[in-house]
C-alpha cells in the first residue's frame, strides 16, 4: 500500500492557501520551501541549524528557483538558466531597445498635483477622440462544458486571435510564424493545428528562458506534422533576420499573446530592424494581444513621434503609465466588500482626492482605458510608419480578459 501522500505546509501569502506540492516522507515543506523552514529548537532551548545538505539558496543564474546549497555547483553546471559562453548570430545585446539617454524616471500618483493630473486627463480625452477608432471584433463562442473557467479563458482569446489572422489572410502557404514570448507555446500550438493541411509552414517560439510541458511536444499526438524550433532569446536582443530556421519560406508572420509592456515596443522594433535590414523573405503582417501598460517605458516605446505629434511629453507617458492601472486594477477589494463597507473605513487612501476631483470608479476605468488606446495608438503609427496597414481590435469580450486589445498589421500592397 502507497503511503499518503503529505502536502507542503508552507502558506503562500499571495495566494492566500497552501503550496500544493507534495513532501517527502518526514518532510514538512517541499523541495522550493525548505528554504523557508526555521533552525529548531531543542529542549533545553537552543537552535540547532538545518543539516547542509537539506539548506536551498537561489540560484545565481535565476533566483526565481531555488537548490540545494551541497548541490550548487552540479546544479550550475546543467542550470537551463546558464548563459551560453557563445552567442549565436541571432544575438545581439539591446539591439532592439531604446536609447539609454532617452531613459525617463518613474512618477507615483502621489507625485502627480491635481491641476496636472486634471490637464493631463483633459488631453488624453482630446487625443482619444481625435485620434483612436475602435473596431469591435468577437470570435464565436465555444460551448464545450468540460472546459474550465480558466482553460475555456485561453482557449477563447487564441481562437480569436487565430480567427483575425484568417480574416487578415496571413494563414496561408509557405509561411513562418513567429511567436515572442511564447512561453509553453500555447497559441503555436494552435496555429499548427489550424495550418496542418497547408504547405510548407514553419513555426519558430522564441522565449527568454526555457520551460517544461511544452505545447509543441503534443502536435504528434495531435495527427500534426510541423516544423518547429524554439529560439532562447531576450526579444530585447533578437535578429529576426538572422534566425536562419525561415529560410525556404516566403512570409514571416509574428504574433504574440500578453507580451507585457515594453516586451510589446521590443517585438515591434524587432520586425523594425529586420525589414530595414533587408531580410529575404517578407514580413506579411503581425498580431499581437497587448497588455502591462504599467510596464512601458519611455526609452523603449516605439510611438515617441506620435507623441510629439500630439504634444504629449516624456513624462506625460510615465504619468499615464500609471492612470493605466485605473482600468484593470480596480481599489485592489472585490466591489460587493467594497459596496459592503461604504460605511467603514475606506481603504483607498486617494478617496479623498477622487471626490473632490470628481473622479469615481467608472471615471477612472474609463480614464485608464483611454490612456491604455493612446498609448497603442502610438505603436499602430509605428507599424504604418513600416509600410503596415495597422488598426486596434477588440478582439474578446471583456469578460474573458480585461486586457483585450489586439494590435493588427498587414503590409500594404503597392499599387
Amino acid at each position: 500500500m502507497e503511503p499518503e501522500k503529505v502536502q507542503c505546509q508552507f502558506f503562500v501569502l499571495k495566494k492566500k492557501r497552501l503550496c500544493r506540492m507534495t513532501v517527502k516522507i518526514g518532510e514538512t515543506f517541499c523541495g522550493e520551501h525548505i528554504a523557508h523552514t526555521k533552525p529548531t529548537e531543542t529542549l533545553d532551548g537552543s537552535s540547532v541549524s538545518l543539516d547542509e545538505k537539506r539548506v536551498r539558496v537561489p540560484c545565481p543564474f535565476d533566483s526565481t528557483h531555488t537548490c540545494f546549497k551541497s548541490q550548487l555547483a552540479k546544479h550550475m553546471a546543467r542550470c537551463n538558466s546558464k548563459p551560453s559562453e557563445s552567442k549565436p548570430d541571432y544575438i545581439c545585446p539591446g539591439i532592439n531597445a531604446g536609447p539609454a539617454e532617452e531613459e525617463v524616471p518613474k512618477v507615483r500618483l502621489n507625485d502627480v498635483s491635481d491641476d496636472e493630473l486634471l490637464s493631463l486627463i483633459n488631453r488624453v480625452n482630446t487625443i482619444y477622440n481625435e485620434k483612436i477608432k475602435e473596431h469591435p471584433s468577437l470570435a464565436e463562442e465555444i460551448k464545450r462544458p468540460d472546459i474550465g473557467a480558466p482553460a475555456l479563458k485561453h482557449l477563447l482569446q487564441n481562437s480569436t486571435l487565430i480567427s483575425l489572422m484568417e480574416d487578415e489572410n496571413l494563414l496561408k502557404d509557405n509561411s513562418c510564424f513567429v511567436e515572442m514570448g511564447a512561453g509553453k507555446g500555447k497559441l503555436t500550438f494552435w496555429i499548427a493545428q489550424a495550418t496542418k493541411t497547408l504547405q510548407n509552414c514553419k513555426y519558430s517560439l522564441v522565449d527568454i528562458s526555457t520551460c517544461r510541458h511544452k505545447s509543441e511536444n503534443k502536435l504528434p499526438l495531435e495527427g500534426v506534422s510541423a516544423e518547429v524550433i524554439r529560439v532562447r532569446a531576450n526579444v530585447a536582443d533578437l535578429l529576426l533576420e538572422k534566425v536562419e530556421f525561415h529560410e525556404g519560406c516566403q512570409f514571416v508572420v509574428p504574433v504574440s499573446k500578453h507580451l507585457c509592456g515594453a516586451a510589446t515596443d521590443f517585438a515591434l522594433r524587432c520586425v523594425g530592424n529586420s525589414i530595414s535590414s533587408g531580410m529575404s523573405i517578407q514580413t506579411e503582417g503581425l498580431v499581437m494581444a497587448l497588455c502591462c501598460h504599467h510596464r512601458c517605458e519611455w526609452r523603449h516605446y516605439v510611438g515617441k513621434e506620435f507623441f510629439k505629434s500630439v504634444e504629449l511629453s516624456p513624462r506625460d507617458f510615465s504619468r499615464m503609465c500609471v492612470l493605466v492601472s485605473w482600468a484593470t486594477c480596480g481599489t485592489g477589494k472585490s466591489r460587493l466588500s467594497e459596496e459592503k463597507s461604504a460605511d467603514q473605513q475606506d481603504p483607498n487612501p486617494h478617496r479623498d482626492r477622487y471626490d473632490r476631483l470628481k473622479l469615481c470608479r467608472e471615471v477612472r476605468e474609463e480614464i485608464g482605458r483611454k490612456c491604455k488606446l493612446v498609448i497603442d495608438q502610438g505603436r499602430v503609427d509605428y507599424l504604418q510608419s513600416l509600410g503596415f496597414n495597422s488598426e486596434l481590435v477588440y478582439y474578446v469580450k471583456q469578460s474573458i480578459t480585461l486586457e483585450n486589445v489586439c494590435l493588427i498589421g498587414k503590409k500594404s500592397v503597392k499599387s
